[in-house]
């Protein structure tokens, strides 16, 4: 576990659940603070890797999980939201990584 200071001023506790090297990992995000608690209960996300030709194909997947049955109704726009922030942050990583 670790806890993870994110760039808007909150926190969140990060706890790998899974670990199958070199294939995938899964983890669960908890103890939200800052903006995205008021929405998040918490997040339950996992990697894989797959071989392909000339490659790795990366999957990040998450299940937002809401802080009420009232949020809820806010979490499509933040998932769209999310999903920005995710393909922002796999384009960037793979600039790194074929750098």
């Amino acid at each position: 576990t670790r806890t993870v200071l994110l760039a808007g001023g909150g926190s969140t506790r990060e706890e790998l659940t899974s670990v199958d090297p070199p294939r995938s990992f899964g983890y669960r995000l908890s103890n939200v603070t800052g903006p995205m608690a008021l929405l998040v209960d918490h997040v339950v996300g996992a990697w894989t890797f797959t071989p392909v030709a000339g490659g790795t194909e990366i999957t990040w997947r998450w299940d937002i999980h809401a802080r009420s049955s009232l949020t809820s109704l806010a979490l499509p726009l933040f998932g769209r939201l999310w999903k920005g922030y995710a393909r922002q942050a796999l384009r960037d990583l793979s600039a790194m990584l074929t750098a």
